[in-house]
């Protein structure tokens, strides 16, 4: 009997697609078996970056690599939403995933650090935009949601809700700003409440003294 090599698959975000190190380290290998045919292969190397990013948050492969591949990318496809999006991933500079964003405005990919950086800068609208395009686009996971959905649904008016980490913040915004549901609930990452200009906005709305 003949083995049949299955094709890579897309690898989607951990917000929508959670699996193992296992599962991520076959596909990282196949899509580079993909970009060793052909290097301008845009699908291939996103999904290549997006699949050891994962391995990296992880903790299965190191920041060198992913800086390697990053450096590889830039050469094959400069000035591109992969390009940009990569560069971001690594360096962790906004004006990275801000091109990103305005080469490709539909890609979902970026929204979840683009939220985070409007939240940070007080831009609820811009906020409120991003997860309506976020849900409108379908990539996220609906049990997620549904969890959220009832944990809000389950709080007194006016609660305060604190978050730690980004992953238990992005779905109860998404119910929030997305779908309009109990907006009168402040939910509050701890993480954005380290930065000084956002943690006194918010203690000033909330008339928390300092």
């Amino acid at each position: 009997m003949v083995a049949i090599a299955r094709p890579p698959q897309k690898i989607y975000s951990i917000t929508r697609q959670n699996l193992s190190a296992d599962y991520y380290f076959k596909q990282a290998a196949l899509w580079k078996a993909e970009l060793d045919v052909e290097r301008q292969n845009s699908e291939a190397w996103f999904n290549y970056f997006m699949a050891k990013h994962i391995l990296f948050e992880k903790g299965k492969t190191t920041l060198l690599e992913l800086e390697q591949i990053n450096d590889a990318l830039q050469k094959s496809l400069p000035g591109s939403f992969e390009a940009s999006f990569a560069a971001y991933s690594v360096q962790k500079d906004i004006q990275f995933l801000l091109k990103a964003y305005e080469l490709a405005p539909n890609r979902y990919e970026t929204y979840a650090d683009l939220i985070l950086y409007y939240k940070t800068n007080l831009q609820e609208k811009k906020v409120t935009e991003l997860c309506q395009k976020w849900l409108a686009s379908g990539e996220y996971s609906s049990g997620l949601l549904h969890w959220n959905y009832n944990m809000l649904a389950g709080l007194a008016e006016n609660s305060i809700l604190l978050t730690e980490g980004d992953n238990y913040s992005h779905p109860l915004w998404l119910v929030q700003k997305g779908k309009g549901i109990r907006q009168d609930i402040q939910v509050l990452n701890l993480h954005l409440l380290t930065n000084p200009t956002y943690r006194n906005a918010i203690f000033q709305q909330l008339g928390i003294s300092t």
